[in-house]
């Protein structure tokens, strides 16, 4: 079977937790008012209307394989046999874009690549021979790529992929290229590696969750519900703003909720600016006609499933994940 037949999950924006089944080659294949989109991102320099194009108005798909009825590792359905290389320009500032989709046409393994969504990185597909032993196929193709050499630059070596494309429920936006890589006859990858052993990461602790319920206690239980369907509330800055306006209501306790949600936005989630973010929010918010509400509001329109407020949020279990 051709990969541009194989079944994903594909979602309308980042909002959107519960995807429709459709075929890799469906998904890469944007209509006209898509592509418009995508001409206006790179057009632009704002990062506010590129963030919100991205978020809000582009459609997304888990490229590895289907999940229902939600994304997340213990939903998945069936793995698509593909993971997604993303390489990102801040990792190879040496690399231009054609050198990068010219060393990748040649590559046995790429059946697919082109220019991402923003225009600076590429993305690439690659058929996996152990789809089941995906992080240890992502880090064998770690080191893979490592030692690629620049079809454009004799001498030049090395791209570095993206460290979250080992994550199976990661999402790939839909992009548009006039002129893809496409190879039907790539070989399908086969090497494995051990993941690397290392610290587990250190997770900044901002004070531990109220045992009591009252309201606090109710927020904290729409937090874990938010986390436990990767429900990102603040996937564009004007939402994380408002939802920091929400929780500043409630002073300092708002801050390490704050600070969870803010984790669900991945590799956008800073610590330091998230913390001076809550200080200037705390000093506004008296300015601001802002409640809790808000908070809860946007949180029970978009989980599917809601909270009970019948139990005490869990202490610390909050910070083990």
């Amino acid at each position: 079977m051709s990969i541009f037949d194989k079944q994903i999950s594909v979602y309308r924006n980042t909002h959107d937790n519960r995807g429709i089944v459709r075929t890799i080659g469906q998904f890469l294949s944007p209509g006209e008012s898509e592509r418009h989109k995508i001409a206006t991102l790179r057009a632009t320099t704002d990062p506010a209307i590129r963030r919100a194009i991205k978020t809000r108005e582009l459609p997304l798909a888990t490229m590895s394989g289907q999940f229902s009825p939600t994304r997340k590792i213990d939903n998945l359905v069936s793995h698509s046999g593909v993971i997604c290389i993303d390489i990102d320009h801040k990792d190879n500032p040496d690399w231009s874009v054609a050198e990068l989709k010219s060393t990748l046409a040649r590559d046995p393994y790429v059946c697919f690549a082109e220019v991402s969504v923003g225009g600076g990185g590429v993305f690439c597909l690659i058929e996996l021979q152990h789809p089941e032993e995906h992080e240890r196929q992502f880090e064998s193709l770690k080191g893979y790529f490592m030692q690629m050499q620049s079809r454009v630059v004799p001498g030049h070596a090395g791209i570095t992929i993206d460290a979250a494309c080992g994550d199976v429920t990661r999402l790939r936006c839909l992009s548009y290229d006039p002129a893809p890589v496409i190879n039907e006859r790539a070989a399908t990858y086969e090497g494995l590696s051990d993941p690397p052993t290392l610290p587990a990461p250190t997770v900044p602790t901002y004070g531990e969750p109220p045992h009591e319920l009252g309201d606090d206690g109710k927020v904290w239980q729409y937090v874990e519900a938010c986390e436990h369907e990767h429900l990102n509330l603040v996937g564009t800055y004007d939402e994380w703003v408002k939802i920091g306006l929400s929780l500043a209501t409630l002073g300092e306790d708002g801050r390490n909720p704050f600070h969870h949600l803010s984790r669900i936005d991945g590799a956008n989630y800073n610590p330091t600016q998230c913390n001076r973010k809550f200080d200037e929010l705390l000093k506004s918010v008296r300015r601001e006609r802002m409640s809790i509400a808000h908070f809860y509001a946007e949180a029970y329109r978009n989980l599917i499933h809601k909270p009970s407020m019948g139990t005490a949020a869990r202490g610390k279990h909050f910070f083990t994940r």
